[in-house]
């Protein structure tokens, strides 16, 4: 039920942890898949292009299209490539526009490709193609083939062509690791000495209210904070999460990066970040919560005096203007690589109940999700990182906003990848993993087990 004082001791003299890597320190090299796969992608026909009449600015389909080039009906393959050994991430270089269908594949010359595809814009109503350059795995196309069809395209139909590409998947591979970087650190949190797993950790398993769940991290006040792993032992990719869920229904407004939010039509920080309208993430969380946790008789474990942090200090822009694009703390934190466990506001965006002595006494519900910064501490970074513990096949959210987005009129939150690192490019909008995180009582007792997966501690709950 406590820490030894030798314990603590030695976990206080261990040297600082190096958020600058990942944990366990990865080297990778390529790989080449021996199979072939087809991996597809649709563009807009020739005809949307020559729907718009720039001479007298007249549409046939809709002006949503006016902005596209004849480059958006074509596919972008890159005949450059190079590897990073330590982010594990391809870089493609020396790219050209052309019909995939046209090309000849036996030769010297190799093409590669990333997907890639046709978005909409929120802020100028515009249709545009997205596509990345970088990535930790990409395909070398050995040939194609193209059909014509229909396409719907922010509720509008247009002509399309869809390019069907056989391609051998470029992957990466462990090279070798250093597993000395793992174990019980410790740190500051808003209530005293926190100490948090890192690395490729095997022994923070637990077992309570009929789910398994990991432990992230002992709170300073010596509750124990844990996150969702499943209903089964062993549990992977989706079965680590309750579902996927949106994080906000919309993402037009920088009212949306938040846990919960205010009036995205208001004018001043307060009216636009104060803590009124549930995120959609927060509802599904409630719910599950109060199924799982509340109605089966298992709130008296749970402590109700330890918050979550949704971190909406700024970095940069006013957190109001959706003309001037607005930066949060995670990022800023992400650009100086110094993570932290404290709330730099803690009346505002610490979600806690109001048992708590501290934070914004918003939640119903003692349950949140992860932040950016204990899966940093943890171990994940930037890097491909797939042997920390916090890692799942399953992309799976944070409560940490990123940054709102004015040129794409898009909100955005730190997520962690099923490819193994934190992202903080994704639009709230869309459907992730959804993983509860709960704080066990200090006084718990476990009954069982040393904290494997097949042998979890076990929370008595008589």
């Amino acid at each position: 039920q406590t820490t030894p004082a030798i314990a603590k001791t030695k976990i206080a003299n261990k040297q600082a942890v190096d958020v600058t890597n990942t944990a366990p320190v990865i080297k990778w090299v390529e790989k080449t898949d021996n199979t072939t796969k087809v991996t597809s992608a649709i563009k807009p026909a020739e005809s949307v292009i020559n729907s718009y009449n720039k001479d007298t600015g007249t549409v046939d389909k809709a002006t949503q299209a006016s902005d596209l080039t004849l480059n958006d009906t074509k596919l972008r393959l890159f005949k450059t490539k190079s590897f990073d050994g330590v982010t594990a991430k391809y870089t493609l270089s020396n790219p050209v526009y052309v019909d995939p269908t046209t090309l000849d594949y036996s030769g010297d010359i190799k093409y590669y490709f990333l997907s890639e595809g046709i978005q909409y814009n929120n802020a100028n109503q515009k249709l545009y193609t997205s596509s990345v350059s970088s990535s930790t795995n990409v395909y070398q196309v050995t040939g194609a083939t193209k059909t014509t069809g229909k396409r719907t395209w922010h509720n509008v139909s247009y002509d399309s062509v869809t390019y069907k590409l056989n391609a051998i998947t470029l992957t990466e591979t462990e090279l070798e690791t250093d597993k000395s970087d793992k174990g019980l650190y410790q740190g500051t949190d808003d209530y005293g000495t926190t100490y948090y797993y890192r690395g490729n950790i095997k022994n923070n398993i637990v077992y309570f209210a009929g789910f398994y769940w990991q432990i992230v991290r002992i709170n300073g006040d010596g509750s124990i904070r844990l996150i969702y792993d499943g209903s089964v032992k062993n549990a992977t990719g989706g079965n680590q999460s309750i579902g996927s869920s949106k994080f906000n229904n919309s993402s037009n407004d920088l009212a949306y990066v938040g846990y919960m939010y205010g009036n995205p039509d208001g004018t001043t920080f307060d009216e636009v970040h104060t803590n009124t309208n549930d995120s959609t993430i927060k509802s599904a969380i409630d719910s599950w919560y109060k199924t799982n946790i509340v109605d089966k008789g298992y709130s008296n474990y749970i402590s109700n005096a330890v918050g979550f942090c949704g971190d909406r200090t700024l970095r940069s822009g006013d957190g109001v203007s959706t003309t001037q694009s607005s930066y949060f703390g995670a990022y800023k934190r992400f650009e100086n690589n110094n993570p932290q466990f404290t709330c730099p506001n803690k009346e505002r965006d610490l979600y806690t109940t109001t048992d708590s002595s501290i934070g914004n006494k918003a939640l119903t519900y003692p349950v949140g999700l992860v932040t950016y910064d204990e899966l940093v501490f943890a171990g994940m970074y930037d890097h491909i990182n797939k042997l920390a513990w916090a890692y799942s096949t399953q992309n799976y959210w944070t409560m940490s906003p990123s940054y709102f987005d004015t040129t794409w009129g898009n909100a955005y939150e730190w997520f962690q990848t099923g490819g193994g690192y934190l992202v903080y490019n994704w639009g709230v909008a869309s459907s992730l993993g959804a993983r509860p995180v709960i704080n066990l009582k200090s006084d718990v007792k476990i009954t069982e087990g040393i904290g494997t997966a097949n042998d979890p501690f076990v929370v008595e709950t008589n």
